[in-house]
């Protein structure tokens, strides 16, 4: 996972081409433990919240 590897924010970016903000609210989840769940009533067809996504994170 590109976040266990201390990679710079920069380059994450670069590879998964999405906001310095969603990136950043990830890592932070991540770093929390406080997973990637959806809220209740949400959209199931978030890509950014797509399994495929995040465990690339």
């Amino acid at each position: 996972h590109i976040s266990d590897a201390q990679v710079e924010v920069a380059s994450i970016l670069d590879i998964v081409k999405r906001s310095r903000n969603l990136v950043s609210r990830c890592l932070r989840s991540k770093n929390n433990r406080d997973g990637f769940s959806s809220t209740v009533g949400s959209e199931e067809q978030n890509f950014k919240r797509a399994p495929e996504f995040l465990s690339g994170l």
